[in-house]
């Protein structure tokens, strides 16, 4: 397959400027690197992994409804939630409409990030991500009844093995392999994002509020990371927050990538439901702030 002329001048520009960054300040962007692998290993690798694996092995343990995959979501977040989807599609067991509408239904990062590693470790503060994390999700459900998808047909059934196929490996083997594959490709993105963002802050010398935006721009990680060391009231930590881990960022889209094309969800068309999913979650946010008196 040809590849558009449009992507490979992107993916030029994008080479030729990561290299730059890397030659112009060479002991930053190791520092970067560094920075970034510690943050994927501390905060991402322990939260994803385990729930890569559940999800791969229920996939194939017969767990193939809807409700199922949402319910997976809620512990596992996005984008595991991207990740099974696209397999069950893959599969035959999910029609593209289906795919698309539970991938906006549950496009929102990992309940116990947000609640532990936001909220707890970075803000000293359950309560910001109690509501961040109902704001998210709430404005997720509500986003995924906006959106009407087309083709509700569903995918031709995976074909039966021919003869002189390799074995099918087992359930346990299986989900192992496919979650250890997942994580890889997630976090080189992560790491990849985090180097780009830091090498983009040492250079220019951003101010703090506009390097939280940079930074949650391209990584909702790094964002929150950096949000979490200016001085704000509650109210604003916990509106600011929500609105980071709801659009989540470049980097996120781009992880949501590798499963989305299985079922041709493009990242424009991410990147509309998410700007909604951010909007829809700062309202929610904001009147459940409110019942706690930070208004």
């Amino acid at each position: 397959m040809v590849m558009p002329r449009f992507t490979r001048i992107a993916i030029l520009v994008f080479c030729t400027s990561f290299a730059a960054l890397a030659f112009i300040n060479v002991e930053g962007f190791i520092d970067a690197s560094r920075q970034g692998f510690s943050l994927f290993t501390q905060s991402v690798l322990p939260v994803l992994f385990p729930f890569f694996f559940i999800t791969s092995l229920a996939i194939h343990g017969g767990a193939s409804k809807p409700w199922q995959v949402y319910a997976f979501s809620l512990l596992g977040g996005f984008p595991t939630s991207a990740r099974m989807i696209s397999e069950l599609h893959e599969r035959g067991q999910l029609s593209r409409r289906q795919s698309i509408r539970l991938c906006i239904a549950t496009s929102f990062p990992s309940p116990i990030f947000i609640v532990a590693t936001v909220g707890i470790s970075l803000f000293a503060s359950i309560q910001i991500g109690l509501i961040a994390l109902a704001a998210i999700t709430i404005g997720a459900a509500i986003n995924g009844f906006l959106y009407k998808p087309t083709n509700g047909r569903p995918q031709v059934a995976p074909t039966k093995p021919t003869v002189g196929a390799l074995p099918q490996q087992s359930p346990l083997s299986a989900a192992l392999q496919s979650a250890i594959q997942g994580i890889m490709m997630v976090g080189g993105l992560i790491v990849i994002f985090y180097i780009i963002g830091a090498q983009i802050d040492s250079l220019f010398n951003l101010p703090p509020a506009l390097d939280v935006t940079t930074s949650s721009l391209l990584e909702m990680t790094a964002g929150v990371f950096r949000l979490s060391s200016l001085n704000m009231t509650p109210f604003v930590q916990t509106i600011t927050v929500t609105a980071i881990l709801a659009f989540s960022g470049l980097c996120i889209g781009l992880q949501g990538m590798l499963f989305f094309k299985k079922f041709g969800m493009s990242l424009r068309f991410y990147f509309l439901y998410k700007t909604t999913h951010a909007l829809l979650a700062i309202l929610v946010a904001i009147c459940l702030a409110g019942f706690i008196n930070w208004m």
